[in-house]
C-alpha cells in the first residue's frame, strides 16, 4: 500500500489532458490491455527519472502516516486514554481530508491534494478496527484474544464514538473518492463504509468470520472485474490503489481473527481461494506478458490446491472422508479450474488443457487402483468418457488420448468384474452408460443447433445478472 501511495500523483503529472479524454470515453470505448499496461510502465519509469524532492517528501511523509496508523492499532490502551485517543486519530483524519482541500483550492496543488485525501480515506479500516473491539468488549465478552491490546470504555461512549466515527468517516470518503474516482465514486463510497462496517461486527469465530469474509471479498471482487478494471481511469498508478483501498479493510478483517485468534480449515481455504482468483484476474489482465502470465496461472493453480484441500479438511470435520477419496476429490476440482481458465482465453491454455485431462483421468485411474470396485470403475469410466469429449471439442490429441486410455482401462476393469464374479451390476452399469452415450449423441445430432443457441441464451441471461 506505502509504495503505491508515494506514485499516486503520476496519474495527473503526466498528459493530463489526456487522463481526462480517457475518462470521458472509458464507458464508450475501453483501450486494449497492451496499450494500458504499456502507459502504466511508460508512467512509472518517466516518474522515477524525473522524481523531484516534493514528491520524494511527499512519499516519505505518505509512509510516516500509514505506519503511524500501524501504530494506532497495535499499542496497547488502558480505559483512560482509549477514546483520548481515538478522537484524536479520528480528528487527524480529517485534518487530512481538510489539508487535501486546501492544497487543491487555495494552494492549486493537484498532486499534494489527492495525496492528502488518499491517506485520509486509506486510515478509515483503522479506525474501525478500534471501533469493533470496543463493541466486542460490551456484545461479546466471552471472545478473548490471544492477548489484549486495549480496554473498552462503557458501551454509552463506545456506541457514541461509533455513530459519530461512521459520520466523520464517511463523509471522508465520499469527498476522497470525489476526487479520487469521479465516475464511480458513489458506489466506491458506499462499497467501501460497507467493508469497514465488517470490522463493527462483534464476531471472531473463524469460521463465521470465512463466511462474511468470503461474500465481501466476492462482491468487491466481481464489482471490481466489472465496472472498475474496464475503466481507463482506474488503470492507472492513482487507479490500482483506490482498487486496492477497497480490499483492505476485508483483508484486515481475515488478518484479525488469523493474528489474534485462531485460523480454521475454512478460513484458511476461503482465503486462498481468494488469492487464487485475483492471481487470475492479474494474468488475465497481463496477456501481452505471456511468460508472467502463466507463471501467475500456475501460482494461482498452486493455491487454489490449497484452498481445495483446506475445504475437504474442513468437510472431514464434520462427514469422515475416505483415504481413497481423498486424490480424486482434490484433483478434480483443480482440474475443472484448470479446464475453465484454459477456455476463457488465458494464456498457456493448451499446457493447462493437457494438465487438466492428466490429472482428471489420472487421479480416478489412482482411485481405481486403490479402490477396486464396480463404484470406482462407473466413476473412472464417466470422468473419462468426459475428458474424450472435451479433447475432441478442444480439437487437441493429448487430451483425447488420455480420456480414451480411461475409458479403456475402465471398460476392461468392468469386463473382468463380470467374467470372475458374473456380476450383474458390472454389464448392467456399462450397457447403461453405452446406452445413455448413443442416445445424447443422437439427440446431440438432431438438435445441435438448438442446444447451442441455448446455451448461448443461458450464458447470455446468467451475464445479465446481479452479483
Amino acid at each position: 500500500m506505502t509504495s503505491t501511495t508515494i506514485h499516486m500523483e503520476t496519474g495527473i503529472e503526466e498528459n493530463q489532458d489526456q487522463t481526462r479524454t480517457e475518462r470521458d470515453h472509458s464507458l464508450d470505448s475501453t483501450p486494449t490491455h497492451e496499450t494500458s499496461h504499456q502507459t502504466l510502465r511508460s508512467r512509472i519509469e518517466n516518474y522515477f527519472r524525473g522524481l523531484s524532492l516534493p514528491q520524494l517528501m511527499r512519499g516519505l511523509g505518505a509512509i510516516i502516516i500509514i505506519t503511524a496508523a500501524l501504530a494506532f492499532i497495535q499499542q496497547s490502551w488502558s480505559v483512560a486514554n482509549v477514546l483520548t485517543r481515538y478522537y484524536s486519530f479520528l480528528g487527524f483524519s480529517g485534518l487530512l481530508c481538510a489539508a487535501g482541500f486546501f492544497c487543491g483550492v487555495r494552494n492549486d496543488d493537484d498532486r499534494g491534494a489527492r495525496t492528502l485525501l488518499t491517506l485520509a480515506s486509506a486510515l478509515v479500516p483503522a479506525l474501525y478496527a478500534v471501533l469493533g473491539g470496543m463493541l466486542l468488549r460490551h456484545f461479546n465478552p466471552h471472545v478473548s484474544p490471544r492477548f489484549d491490546v486495549f480496554a473498552a470504555p462503557p458501551l454509552p461512549l463506545a456506541l457514541l464514538a461509533t455513530g459519530i466515527g461512521i459520520i466523520v468517516t464517511g463523509l471522508i470518503a465520499y469527498f476522497s473518492f470525489r476526487v479520487l474516482a469521479r465516475s464511480e465514486a458513489k458506489q466506491i463510497a458506499l462499497l467501501y463504509m460497507g467493508a469497514n462496517v465488517l470490522l463493527l461486527l462483534p464476531v471472531r469465530d473463524p469460521n463465521w468470520i470465512a463466511a462474511i469474509g468470503g461474500i465481501a471479498a466476492l462482491t468487491l471482487m466481481n464489482f471490481d472485474r466489472r465496472r472498475l478494471s474496464p475503466s481507463a481511469s482506474m488503470r492507472t498508478i492513482e487507479g490500482y490503489f483506490v482498487r486496492a483501498m477497497l480490499i483492505a479493510p476485508v483483508l484486515l478483517v481475515f488478518g484479525r481473527v488469523v493474528y489474534l485468534y485462531e485460523i480454521t480449515a475454512l478460513l484458511c481455504s476461503v482465503e486462498c481461494a481468494c488469492v487464487a482468483w485475483v492471481l487470475f484476474h492479474l494474468a488475465s489482465q497481463l496477456r501481452e506478458k505471456k511468460a508472467l502470465a502463466i507463471t501467475l496461472e500456475w501460482i494461482g493453480f498452486g493455491v487454489s490446491s490449497v484452498a481445495v484441500v483446506a475445504g475437504l479438511g474442513f468437510v472431514n470435520e464434520i462427514v469422515r472422508i475416505p483415504a481413497e477419496l481423498v486424490v480424486p476429490l482434490v484433483a478434480l476440482p483443480v482440474s475443472a479450474l484448470m479446464a475453465f481458465v484454459a477456455h476463457s482465453g488465458s494464456v498457456g491454455g493448451r499446457a493447462q488443457r493437457r494438465s487438466a485431462a492428466l490429472l482428471a483421468t489420472g487421479s480416478m485411474l489412482l482411485y481405481l487402483n486403490a479402490e477396486s470396485s464396480l463404484l470406482s470403475a462407473f466413476l473412472c469410466l464417466t470422468v473419462a468418457l468426459i475428458t474424450t469429449v472435451y479433447g475432441f471439442k478442444t480439437e487437441e490429441k493429448i487430451p483425447f488420448a488420455i480420456g480414451l486410455v480411461g475409458v479403456v482401462v475402465s471398460l476392461l476393469y468392468h469386463v473382468r468384474i463380470a467374467v470372475d464374479f458374473y456380476a450383474l451390476g458390472a454389464w448392467g452399469s456399462l450397457a447403461f452408460v453405452g446406452v445413455a452415450v448413443v442416445l445424447a449423441a443422437s439427440f446431440y445430432e438432431k438438435n445441435e443447433k438448438l442446444v447451442q443457441a441455448r446455451a448461448i441464451a443461458l450464458k447470455s441471461r446468467f451475464q445479465e445478472w446481479g452479483a
